[in-house]
């Protein structure tokens, strides 16, 4: 049995953790988080981000069962909606390759990572239905927003 979606899914679980700054669900509520903390926390989704969205990209050029995605797709999806959460006011002036322009465009900003949120959103029930085809249209159509974005948005490579 293969298990590309281990990797992915272990990542996607860690960030979880980051974001949430808890590792221990019967600890007290965290403080809020400083804004580094939430810089780091967005630097290793995306980083995340862009490996189970290669994972998932391999999957459709390969021979195997679609439906063993579903768990990284459903973890793309996830982050893919809570990504502008990631760049509350308090972070942008902390040292990052996030552009100004996130914050004083914010409805563009939303409106391209509501495109990546709603292309991401049909990837998990697409790798269940085996849907090769419209699955990797939507991985397609997702990476093309991520790069809309990076475009705007961050600056350097």
């Amino acid at each position: 049995m293969k298990l590309d979606w281990l990797l992915p899914a272990a990542a996607l679980l860690l960030v979880g953790c980051v974001a949430g700054g808890r590792t221990d669900v019967s600890a007290a509520p965290p403080q809020a988080m400083a804004p580094a903390d939430i810089v780091a926390a967005r630097q290793a989704a995306f980083h995340m981000s862009a490996v189970t969205s290669g994972s998932l990209k391999n999957a459709v050029a390969g021979a195997g069962d679609l439906k063993s995605q579903t768990f990284a797709a459903r973890g793309l999806a996830r982050w893919a909606k809570a990504l502008p959460t990631m760049f509350p006011p308090s972070t942008a002036q902390v040292p990052s390759r996030a552009r100004p322009e996130i914050w004083s465009n914010r409805a563009e900003f939303d409106r391209i990572a509501a495109e990546f949120a709603s292309s991401a959103g049909a990837l998990p029930q697409l790798a269940q239905a085996g849907d090769r085809a419209q699955f990797a249209a939507r991985i397609e159509t997702a990476q093309a927003t991520c790069s809309a974005c990076h475009d705007k948005f961050r600056s350097g490579p």
